[in-house]
C-alpha cells in the first residue's frame, strides 16, 4: 500500500478528512534529513509530504508528526539509557507512544520493498 492509498483508508474509515491531511514541504522533509544527516527512504518521505503535519485522529496519543521527529531519537536513546536494550546506532526513531514503545528504521538498510 503507498501512501497515497493509506491516507484514502484514512479518509475512508473517517480517522481524518481531507483538509486534515497535511503534509510536509519538500524544505522540510530536507531540513529532517540534514538534521539526521542521512536520507529518509523514498517512502517515508512520501508520507511525510502526505500527512507529516496532520493526519487526524490517527495514532492520538502517539509521537510521530514532523515537530516530534527532531527529538524522538534523542529522547528514545536517553529513555533506554540504563536498560538492557539500545538502539542501533543508525536507528531514526519515527514514532513513540508515551515514552514506552518506540518505532524506528535504520537508515543504513534503505528503502525497503513493499511485500
Amino acid at each position: 500500500m503507498n501512501s497515497k492509498e493509506f491516507a484514502d483508508l484514512l479518509i475512508k474509515n473517517e480517522l481524518a478528512t481531507s483538509e486534515e491531511l497535511q503534509g510536509c514541504s519538500e524544505k522540510e522533509i530536507e531540513q529532517l534529513e540534514k538534521h539526521i544527516d542521512a536520507k529518509l527512504p523514498q517512502s517515508y518521505r512520501e508520507f511525510l509530504a502526505l500527512m507529516g503535519h496532520n493526519a487526524g485522529i490517527f495514532r492520538r496519543g502517539t509521537d510521530y508528526l514532523y515537530k516530534d521527529l527532531f527529538n524522538l531519537t534523542g529522547d528514545t536513546k536517553e529513555i533506554l539509557m540504563d536498560g538492557p536494550f539500545k538502539l542501533p546506532d543508525d536507528a531514526f526513531v519515527f514514532s513513540s507512544h508515551q515514552g514506552y514503545i518506540f518505532v524506528y528504521f535504520r537508515l543504513s538498510d534503505g528503502e525497503v520493498a513493499p511485500q
